[in-house]
């Protein structure tokens, strides 16, 4: 099953090859912009066939957006996202999503409803609603300082966020996809999503350079990447 993250293994050093055109993707392209459906009100970034790319959400939307980004971590996303639609489908009508999270845990009821609607990370997203809701972070104009300030937030998670919300984001999520990609193709990358800043901008530079040289956004390769390797699990179960 994929995930957009799983799994924790000894990371070998960075090591990685020139960025080259490849072939695979190439391939795909024709086929996947040939069946693209354009959704309504759906902002898509060049040939983007994602419905998950959506750059006209709402603050409300997009603080929503950022608390799944948050759970979805090392889960599946089609089980995590309609929890956290639930979980959020509580609140009072007027009430933005962060508003909810002040009320819960002011009440100290933050715990009880995040189990009762089985969101799993239970710490680690009461830890980031204490300090989302305490820092008033604004998910509308929060760059990647202010998003990885905030408990629970990486550069993954934070570049995830921003790369489906924000047009023209030049950055890219370091998830197990894309380190298997790239390893797959003979660079010497971690298992994991390194945090350690300096390696994780050295690989970044990597797949951007790959999705320059097959004429692809950083989103758009971004969903292509994630697409190739979720079905190759899938047809591997």
């Amino acid at each position: 099953m994929a995930t957009r993250d799983s799994g924790e293994r000894q990371a070998p050093d960075v090591q990685v090859l020139p960025a080259v055109q490849d072939q695979e993707l190439q391939d795909a392209i024709p086929n996947r912009r040939a069946t693209d459906r354009r959704q309504p009100g759906k902002v898509h970034e060049r040939q983007v066939v994602s419905a998950f790319v959506n750059y006209g959400r709402t603050r409300d939307e997009l603080e929503e957006m950022l608390f799944f980004c948050v759970a979805v971590a090392g889960k599946m996303s089609r089980t995590v996202g309609p929890a956290v639609k639930r979980f959020f489908e509580d609140r009072d009508f007027h009430e933005s999503p962060f508003d909810y999270l002040r009320r819960l845990l002011d009440n100290q009821q933050l715990l009880t409803q995040m189990r009762l609607h089985k969101l799993g990370q239970y710490t680690k997203l009461h830890k980031f609603s204490l300090h989302v809701t305490k820092e008033r972070l604004d998910p509308t104009t929060a760059g990647l300082k202010a998003l990885e300030s905030i408990h629970g937030i990486g550069p993954k998670t934070a570049r995830f966020f921003l790369l489906y919300t924000r047009p023209d984001q030049d950055i890219a999520v370091l998830d197990t996809h894309i380190l298997a990609y790239l390893r797959e193709r003979g660079h010497k990358v971690p298992f994991a999503t390194p945090q350690n800043h300096k390696k994780y901008r050295e690989i970044e530079r990597t797949v951007l350079n790959m999705a320059k040289n097959n004429n692809m956004s950083p989103v758009e390769f971004d969903d292509y990447i994630w697409n190739m390797r979720s079905k190759k699990i899938q047809n591997r179960v």
